[in-house]
């Protein structure tokens, strides 16, 4: 099971950088993110309108993973939906 919510709008407090290019922001290309439990922790998994994974970032708990979307695309609590 994974929760799903689309990005409301990127706040720019965060930098996501591609193949550690620092100078490659993916940030402002996220579309969606997507939380999964896994090996007892929860990844927040980013990605482009395409479908295509951009990032990730690891958190110890779901309501953590939660906020780090919250702070970088606004997403609040009711925009989770859960995914099969």
């Amino acid at each position: 099971m994974r929760l799903s919510a689309s990005v409301r709008r990127a706040t720019g407090r965060t930098r996501h950088v591609l193949h550690g290019v620092a100078s490659v922001d993916v940030t402002p290309q996220v579309a969606w993110v997507e939380i999964e439990a896994r090996d007892g922790a929860f990844y927040l998994y980013y990605f482009d309108s395409n479908g295509d994974g951009l990032a990730d970032t690891w958190h110890e708990t779901v309501e953590q993973a939660k906020e780090q979307a919250r702070f970088e695309f606004e997403i609040e609590e009711r925009d989770w939906q859960v995914r099969t």
